[in-house]
């Protein structure tokens, strides 16, 4: 079990890693300070993990994502802009699937191109090359 915090910067709650996954633990009551870990607080978020595992919420990490990549400030800005890409996309294709019905009595064509548009995707995520910021390193 890895402890994390997780949420917005400035208001990040408690969570744990089980299995690469992350889940939050703030229903536990208790945040990871110093009197939580003098007084056995380890011991007693296993024991809740343990009965309440089936009940833990995941963490989704977008925004913990697009603040490591964009910085603080911009993150809910990029965050935003995601969620707005996703829901035009969802209308779109909501759109062309009705077109799709009502042109020829059939899903399928807008099933076949969702299908193509996703390996178009996952085709360019493999073959575009990131970029990193560099790492500055203070003079000695």
């Amino acid at each position: 079990m890895l402890l994390i915090r997780h949420g917005q910067p400035g208001r990040e709650k408690p969570g744990i890693v089980l299995d690469g996954q992350r889940y939050d633990v703030s229903a536990f009551g208790e945040d990871y300070d110093e009197r939580f870990f003098a007084s056995g607080g380890l011991g007693r978020l296993a024991a809740y993990v343990a009965v309440q595992r089936e009940l833990l919420l995941p963490v989704p990490p977008t925004v913990r994502l697009a603040a490591d990549e964009f910085g603080r400030e911009r993150a809910p800005l990029i965050f935003g802009w995601v969620f707005t890409g996703h829901q035009i996309g969802a209308a779109v294709a909501a759109y062309a699937a009705g077109v799709s019905r009502d042109a020829l009595d059939s899903y399928l064509p807008a099933f076949n191109t969702a299908g193509v548009a996703c390996i178009v995707a996952a085709l360019a995520v493999i073959v575009v090359r990131t970029t990193r910021k560099p790492v500055m390193v203070a003079a000695e």
